[in-house]
């Protein structure tokens, strides 16, 4: 088995990344999820999570061992994935997430699945471009409609402006602040050195070429206020 394999079956038994968001589409809009995105079998490698849903030794013995069982299952279930369409690759993700599943859920009480449930939708909130969080199975399970599932979209893309504009107004206000420590002519000298003001194409949300243009009260990846000169400027 190549290293590619073994790292989806990784990915595929801890859940830690959502497969649908990486589906054409996915980007800004309602994604499927499969449970949250994130699965039963990451979250229970978490300390934090054992001790809030009291998981006893013997519980976590278990669930050890699953994990092993699952990684090998996924293995072999997984081996002709590259030779599989889209709809039967969505297909196979969604039976092997829903039979590990169920096998967890046979460790844990029920309470213990009911909170691991709560604890997978709020992991998945974090980390969805659903709007507002709202992924296919929350809209599903709240009986979102259509119009709902566009009011949502059209409401994103408002918040989203106003925080772009925000950030542009604190980026200015943090580059003013920063540059009082230079004289009045240094300023006015750096001022005749970038020109007129240009206004940039506004990147997307962890957009950008991680590191270009970044320089005092700049941000990673995006429009700096202040470009540095190229050297023997």
């Amino acid at each position: 088995m190549n290293s590619r394999m073994g790292l989806l079956a990784v990915l595929l038994v801890g859940g830690a990344i959502s497969f649908a968001q990486a589906q054409p589409g996915g980007r800004g809009g309602f994604g499927g999820g499969f449970g949250g995105g994130f699965g039963a079998a990451g979250l229970l490698q978490d300390d934090k999570v054992k001790a809030e849903l009291n998981l006893v030794p013997d519980q976590e013995k278990k669930i050890e061992a699953l994990g092993e069982s699952l990684r090998e299952k996924a293995r072999e279930a997984f081996r002709d994935f590259r030779d599989l369409s889209e709809e039967e690759r969505n297909a196979k993700f969604r039976e092997f997430r829903e039979s590990s599943q169920k096998e967890y859920d046979a460790i844990l009480l029920p309470q213990q699945r009911e909170r691991l449930k709560q604890l997978m939708l709020q992991r998945s909130q974090q980390f969805t471009r659903s709007p507002g969080g709202i992924n296919d199975d929350l809209a599903k399970e709240l009986n979102i409609t259509d119009a709902q599932k566009e009011a949502l979209e059209k409401k994103a893309e408002e918040i989203r402006a106003e925080v772009q504009k925000k950030i542009a107004k604190i980026q200015e206000e943090s580059r003013a602040e920063i540059l009082s420590v230079l004289t009045a002519e240094q300023r006015s000298k750096l001022e005749k050195l970038l020109g007129a003001k240009f206004e940039f194409s506004q990147p997307q949300f962890g957009g950008g070429q991680g590191g270009q243009n970044r320089g005092p009260g700049g941000g990673r990846g995006g429009n700096a206020p202040l470009q540095r000169p190229a050297d023997g400027d």
